[in-house]
């Protein structure tokens, strides 16, 4: 497995301790902070390249029709610079790469949609990379990892709610709030839960995520030979603490069972709302045949 994390800032990129690194552009990713000009990636390809470390760009949001000549006149430059890998989620811009034979390139992150092996084959057959589920037991996670060509989500928030719609400006017009909602980090919380949930509304969308930060980190021995990337998110995390993070993944890949068990005791004391998600449960996603 290779270290990939998304990265939060160039002032600091020389701290970042993974493989990989993982930058958003501006216009045609779903993230909602952390977004780069086509400038400042020409800027981390060349230090990437430099330093041999892989790099992928994430471009996966939902495009639209009015879109997509401007997508790909931008597809265009971006494939000047020498990226890695894409990460996509709209199958424009798989269309894009096919016509290219460059389907080798790309990374499917359609978030909880590859729910089994095959459906990892499928998209191995054509060359491209996926993102499996996050929402699947340890020995699902395992088993489409055997494919040979899954990407994992091991740290962070998670997103689990995505809509074009502005929704925060919406409330905030319905109920006459006279407070602009947009681009702020605000938290939802159900009636009768204590759990805070990160929502943001940008210019691209709303997004809600997970209230804990997921950790897969224990099932590390038995997943290094099998996924072919582990991804950091540090969305709405300090970069301090990202540091200390990937730091502390990249040790656990290189030790032992016991050793990592030791490891993992200092990952909760950098903070300690962390959660195993659904590993130790079984999944309601699987497509399974009755």
């Amino acid at each position: 497995m290779k270290l990939l994390a998304d990265l939060k800032s160039i002032t600091n990129i020389s701290k970042y301790q993974a493989d990989g690194l993982i930058f958003s552009d501006s216009e045609f990713s779903c993230a909602v902070e952390s977004l780069f000009a086509f400038e400042e990636i020409e800027e981390i390809v060349r230090y990437c390249q430099k330093n041999k470390l892989i790099s992928v760009l994430n471009i996966d949001r939902i495009i639209a029709e009015d879109e997509l000549s401007f997508l790909f006149s931008k597809l265009e430059k971006f494939l000047e610079l020498g990226i890695d890998y894409y990460i996509f989620g709209d199958f424009s811009i798989l269309s894009y790469f096919r016509k290219r034979g460059e389907e080798g390139r790309l990374i499917y992150n359609p978030k909880t949609l590859i729910t089994n092996s095959a459906d990892a084959y499928l998209y191995k057959e054509m060359g491209i990379k996926v993102a499996i589920s996050n929402e699947l037991n340890f020995n699902d996670i395992l088993a489409i990892s055997k494919v040979g060509n899954g990407i994992f989500e091991i740290y962070g928030h998670h997103q689990i709610f995505y809509s074009k719609r502005p929704l925060l400006s919406s409330f905030s017009k319905h109920y006459n709030l006279n407070k602009n909602l947009d681009n702020t980090l605000l938290h939802l919380q159900e009636e009768k839960r204590e759990a805070l949930y990160p929502v943001y509304e940008s210019k691209h969308g709303t997004f809600i995520y997970t209230s804990y930060r997921y950790a897969l980190f224990l099932e590390l021995p038995y997943l290094k030979d099998e996924l072919l990337f582990g991804r950091i998110n540090p969305t709405f995390i300090e970069e301090e603490e990202v540091i200390e993070i990937i730091s502390l993944y990249k040790k656990a890949l290189a030790s032992t069972e016991t050793e990592v068990k030791s490891l993992y005791e200092e990952l909760i004391k950098i903070n300690a709302n962390i959660e195993r998600g659904f590993l130790e449960k079984k999944s309601v996603l699987l497509k399974e045949e009755e």
